[in-house]
């Protein structure tokens, strides 16, 4: 994972940080995403999603449905302040859970030494 670097990253501070968002009642993993600057989860852009190939065929109107229990979880449109494809999510329905970025290169350096 990359931290990405633009405009958008700029304009909250330059301060970015990787989460998993998790369903709020099952549990459930639905991506890994880059939150840029501080505050609550209000949407997620598309362009920041990673790990979820479902979220990144964005449709206005798409709705996000938890794999396992088929909660709603939100609706894709477009952020008219900046003209950019995000998801707007329900009050409620997602865990983010900060990734420590030290342990997960660890674990992927760990799981190519295993291979070899």
């Amino acid at each position: 994972m990359k931290f990405k670097q633009d405009i958008y990253t700029q304009n909250r501070g330059n301060y970015s940080e990787f989460f998993e968002l998790h369903c709020r009642k099952c549990g459930c993993k639905i991506a890994k995403y880059q939150k840029d600057g501080a505050g609550h989860l209000l949407r997620i852009y598309v362009d920041r999603i990673s790990e979820n190939n479902d979220l990144l065929n964005f449709e206005v109107d798409k709705k996000i449905i938890c794999p396992n229990c088929q909660r709603l979880l939100g609706l894709g449109y477009l952020y008219p302040k900046e003209k950019r494809p995000a998801y707007i999510l329900f009050q409620d329905t997602i865990i983010k859970k900060p990734i420590n970025l030290i342990r997960h290169y660890y674990c992927v350096f760990m799981s190519l030494i295993k291979r070899k």
